[in-house]
């Protein structure tokens, strides 16, 4: 352990949710500023690859192209899952189980239970006492 502390130390600390609160909040201000290091550097980073769009060699272009491509359906894919997620935990949230469909819809157990209510052939007076 660094900080002239020993393990037993940090393991007592780690005990208290005061603690733990405190370095889980430190470590994400740590991982935001990296983030928006990186956001910073990415524009740059894309200067480069857009001047070479220019180049008079056509291999090194097809190239250039195909990497700003897959980059831009990486990020759409990241976006998209982002999305989801987002409504996947609003549903949950509400303490009910959710899925979501291919077009991007939450269908929770409430959505269901009522769409089977629908489609279920009507109970005859007979059987309800």
């Amino acid at each position: 352990m660094g900080g002239g502390r020993c393990r037993s130390t940090a393991h007592r600390w780690l005990r208290q949710q005061a603690f733990r609160d405190e370095l889980a909040r430190q470590r994400d201000a740590v991982f935001s500023e990296a983030l928006d290091a990186v956001k910073t550097h990415a524009t740059r980073a894309m200067a480069e690859p857009a001047r070479l769009l220019c180049s008079k060699d056509h291999r090194l272009r097809r190239f250039i192209c195909n990497d700003i491509l897959g980059h831009a359906l990486r990020v759409r894919e990241l976006d998209d899952i982002a999305r989801r997620l987002a409504a996947l935990e609003k549903a949950v949230g509400g303490g009910r189980r959710a899925v979501i469909n291919k077009g991007g819809k939450v269908k929770t157990e409430d959505t269901r239970l009522k769409k089977l209510e629908r489609q279920a052939p009507p109970i005859e007076r007979q059987f309800i006492s």
